[in-house]
């Protein structure tokens, strides 16, 4: 019973994970950008690679499961809550709007 209420205790409001997501965002964004855009010719043909195909990418390696795993610290600032609510956050900004 003690250890339900001290887990309870140690989940983050919305707005607690609202804010580490944008943290995490503008990172994210920062560093893609730095990055810049990068153009590979292949075979005659120029293959460009754009920020946000890196920005998927570092995305996809934060989360808990992937480098949280090996990272600990990272795996304790950026939980499973956080990611949870990612999925709403994506489905929000990809909406169509008329």
């Amino acid at each position: 019973m003690a250890q339900q209420v001290l887990a309870a205790s140690k989940e983050r409001s919305y707005y607690q994970s609202l804010g580490i997501l944008f943290i995490f965002t503008l990172l994210v964004v920062c560093i893609s950008e730095s990055l810049g855009v990068a153009k590979i010719p292949v075979a005659g043909i120029s293959i460009t690679l754009l920020p946000m195909l890196y920005a998927v990418i570092i995305g996809t390696l934060i989360t808990p499961d992937l480098l949280g795993k090996w990272f600990k610290p990272l795996g304790k600032i950026l939980t499973r809550q956080e990611v949870k609510l990612t999925g709403n956050i994506v489905m929000l900004a990809l909406l169509p709007w008329e």
